[in-house]
């Protein structure tokens, strides 16, 4: 836990007829100025439960997820935070509230403040019953294209014309290596090795696809399997704050009209570090980080949809449209899989390579970057198994002697915060593993290069941009 800062208190006008709530604020950190200190304090008790008001309150049938509460001393939840989730996850209602008591009134609070009390209901205002569906899972969740929600849209900058054309999926990293420069969350912290993380994941190309995401892309062109690969999709993270990312331990969500990190997962650094701090994002569409977030906070719904009770649901029909069901558990289970599933992720680096006639798909290896194009081998790195050692060979002619690391210790190191190795720079991979022998799509691209360094220079220096369809943050 952080040496954190008293959370400041609005004074209120006491009223015997209707009390107002304590209003309570909370400081953010720019990533721009790291010796600032963020509101941040990660005990385990500090989490906030939501219920169900449709359900009773015996044997916590009606628990319909719990949020970790970081954003102050002694617990605190983002409000606006906190009422994205639970629309998004009844169904993408606008009129959502929350009471702390059945029978209190809806409580008063503005976007950016916060949620102190340990549990709340949230009601559906013009929902029939009490009793309202709720979506299972991204899967069935269809995007609020004509009923965004304004806290999330009020981020779109001023439409600007984009500073180059955009790349094939050859070239997205690159082309996001050339424009964020730095980590987008460590900022200089995250200049050397950092990887090109996608917003919606490639393993959601369907539901990105059949949901229309692709009318915000800058390449319009893109489609089948890279449909997701847009720069308006993508942003660079340091390799361990991928994971993280990829792990669902943070999300990024609009406070005080900034983008800001709010971490939802147990850290040992990472959200004593980056907790509440605001980032700068260049280019990057806030559906891609509202579809995000949705993506983030639906697996924890899965102890709602454990339970014995049976659930009114809205699902996801053949046809794509949505209709309501009412099942019980043993038709939940069979229905939703990821119900029995223990994969921590669907990020597509876990997934294994299949041979096709199509072009063969980029390696996630690949798409972590470097500023040094050594490609030495690792002396401590172990071979791949044949099959998979020959396709990369063909993929890296620039380098015969290609070895491999071990990506899960690499990943368990990361995750536990443990230092990397020394003669590796502190990382967890070697130079072979980060890719920095992919050459070819950078040169490929290299007209591009020097018209997004000129664009990077500017927005730095105070500049907006916004693709097609799409926002970015302002920059400070």
């Amino acid at each position: 836990m952080s040496n954190l800062p008293t959370p400041m208190v609005e004074p209120l006008q006491s009223s015997a007829s209707s009390p107002e709530p304590q209003r309570v604020t909370f400081t953010l950190r720019d990533s721009l100025d790291p010796d600032t200190t963020a509101d941040y304090d990660n005990r385990k008790a500090n989490r906030i439960t939501f219920l169900h008001p449709g359900y009773p309150d015996d044997d916590l049938d009606n628990v319909l997820l719990r949020l970790s509460a970081f954003d102050c001393e002694g617990g605190g939840l983002h409000h606006g935070t906190a009422l994205s989730a639970c629309r998004i996850i009844a169904g993408n209602t606008a009129t959502g509230f929350f009471k702390e008591h059945r029978a209190s009134k809806e409580i008063d609070l503005r976007f950016d403040e916060l949620l102190l009390a340990k549990k709340y209901y949230f009601y559906v205002s013009d929902s029939d019953n009490d009793i309202y569906p709720i979506v299972p899972s991204f899967q069935h969740w269809l995007f609020p294209h004509d009923d965004f929600p304004a806290e999330w849209s009020a981020m779109e900058p001023e439409d600007n014309e984009p500073p180059a054309p955009p790349p094939a999926p050859s070239g997205l990293t690159a082309y996001v290596s050339a424009r964020d420069k730095h980590c987008r969350v460590s900022e200089l912290g995250g200049s050397d090795y950092f990887a090109r993380a996608h917003l919606v994941p490639a393993a959601e190309k369907d539901w990105f696809d059949a949901n229309g995401m692709d009318d915000y892309n800058f390449n319009q062109q893109l489609s089948g399997k890279y449909i997701t690969d847009d720069v308006c999709n993508a942003m660079a993270l340091r390799a361990d704050i991928h994971l993280a990312f990829d792990d669902k331990i943070f999300c990024i969500v609009p406070k005080e009209s900034k983008w800001v990190v709010q971490f939802l997962g147990q850290t040992a650094r990472l959200g004593n570090k980056y907790h509440n701090t605001s980032i700068h994002l260049l280019d990057v569409s806030a559906r891609f980080l509202y579809a995000r977030f949705a993506w983030t906070i639906f697996p924890l719904l899965s102890g709602f949809l454990k339970r014995q009770s049976a659930r009114e649901l809205r699902v996801r029909n053949a046809s794509g449209e949505q209709e309501l069901k009412r099942l019980e558990l043993p038709e939940r289970i069979a229905s939703f899989p990821a119900l029995n599933s223990s994969s921590r992720s669907v990020s597509p680096k876990k997934r294994r390579l299949e041979t096709t006639d199509e072009a063969p798909p980029s390696l996630e290896a690949a798409d972590l970057v470097s500023s040094s194009l050594d490609s030495a081998p690792s002396p401590r790195a172990k071979p791949l198994k044949l099959d998979r050692e020959a396709y990369l060979r063909a993929q890296r002619p620039t380098n015969p002697l290609l070895i491999c690391c071990d990506y899960n210790q690499a990943e368990d190191d990361a995750r536990a915060s443990l230092p990397g190795r020394p003669e590796w720079g502190g990382r967890h991979l070697c130079d072979l593993c980060l890719g920095v022998d992919y050459l070819e799509d950078r040169d490929h691209d290299v007209g591009i290069y020097h018209e997004l360094d000129q664009y990077g220079r500017m927005m730095l220096s105070g500049g907006v941009q916004k693709c097609k369809g799409s926002t970015s943050a302002r920059v400070a």
